[in-house]
């Protein structure tokens, strides 16, 4: 036990971690987005496949408790048929196409991905002299069908970031838990500007 705690010591002494920090990008500057009325859309959320399933999952239960019977899931709406690849700040002609095909009020676009990934949990070795890190992000977009303009947007960017040290063993958050984390972030921002009766 005693040479488990001295083996442990010397790793922690030898080792040093990197602090993710996240950035937010909010392009359209909402202050608060009223849930109260009509029908939502979340379209199919275009995340990493290695970890698709899971984000995908807590978008799909953030608004089906936010709005109840009014929301419904893309895929899993079979009399709905819209272009399969609907990209971020979409026009007003796709919006009105959307609108045309689906008969929903609001519609909700998320999309995610690695940025970079230089590093892995553990890195075992001293860096020469660049940076590396960890990057990742999720962006969220909602737009009102009916008058065809986006009601709220926001991007949110999380970084863990390697620079030159002496240290022989580095911690640091992988991409998907940066993922994760955006995600996080993204979904209480969304919360904390809801209005809702």
């Amino acid at each position: 036990m005693k040479k488990i705690f001295v083996l442990f010591s010397l790793l922690v002494l030898s080792s040093s971690c990197s602090l993710p920090y996240y950035q937010f990008n909010n392009k359209y500057n909402a202050v608060s987005i009223d849930l109260n009325s009509g029908s939502w859309l979340l379209n199919t959320v275009d995340i990493p496949y290695s970890i698709s399933n899971q984000l995908e999952q807590s978008f799909i239960n953030e608004f089906s408790n936010i709005l109840e019977g009014r929301f419904s899931y893309y895929p899993n709406t079979s009399c709905v048929m819209i272009p399969r690849n609907i990209s971020m700040n979409p026009t007003k002609s796709q919006l009105k196409e959307i609108k045309q095909l689906s008969g929903f009020d609001f519609f909700i676009n998320v999309k995610g991905g690695v940025l970079r990934e230089d590093l892995g949990v553990i890195s075992g070795s001293k860096l020469a002299n660049a940076k590396e890190n960890n990057s990742s992000y999720v962006e969220l977009e909602i737009y009102d069908l009916n008058k065809e303009i986006i009601i709220y947007s926001q991007k949110v960017t999380g970084t863990t970031t390697r620079t030159k040290d002496n240290h022989d063993v580095h911690f640091s958050k992988t991409s998907n838990d940066l993922l994760k984390k955006c995600s996080e972030k993204l979904l209480t921002d969304l919360r904390s500007k809801m209005i809702l009766k």
